[in-house]
């Protein structure tokens, strides 16, 4: 993953997740650091991946809980933008919304064509919630939340996740 902000000043937090915490003995001390050799290249997405999404602005994820078919009113009087990927192939969608109370979700959506009918596997990465609906079926749905699997488990991403489209 690239760094893709510009180096900063920034702050130093502690908080913890379950809980009340009590921090002791602790100190911080500020020096005049530079982040030294070049990082590695990083590989551009492999051929096939989607560059693009069109993504809707955004609504309650709880809205969609229990849905396995979305009906057209799930999708009206949505605004929709387009979303770029990074070269990686990784699409940020907090860059398009952000995040607010009731508002956590979006629908991000592409158009797929082919000459025939066939079934293609289709390979992603997600981070926190993904519900992937074809043809406004659900074929698949995962929650890796920080802290979902167990105590270690951080809520990263990668195109490990693997599913079958008619």
């Amino acid at each position: 993953m690239e760094l893709l902000r510009e180096v900063r000043a920034g702050k130093v937090g502690l908080w913890a997740m379950r809980g009340p915490a009590y921090f002791a003995d602790f100190s911080f001390t500020p020096t005049n650091r530079t982040i030294k050799g070049t990082p590695a290249e990083t590989e551009d997405a492999p051929a096939g991946t989607v560059m693009s999404w069109s993504v809707s602005d955004t609504f309650d994820g709880t809205s969609l809980n229990g849905k396995f078919t979305l009906a057209e009113d799930d999708k009206q009087n949505l605004t929709w933008s387009t979303l770029a990927t990074e070269r990686t192939g990784l699409a940020n969608f907090a860059r398009v919304q952000g995040l607010g109370e009731g508002k956590d979700t979006v629908y991000a959506r592409v158009t797929v064509t082919s000459d025939r009918e066939q079934m293609k596997m289709l390979r992603f990465g997600f981070s926190d919630r993904v519900k992937v609906y074809f043809n406004d079926q659900l074929i698949f749905g995962g929650n890796d939340v920080y802290g979902s699997r167990d105590y270690r488990f951080l809520g990263t991403s990668a195109f490990t996740t693997d599913c079958a489209c008619p």
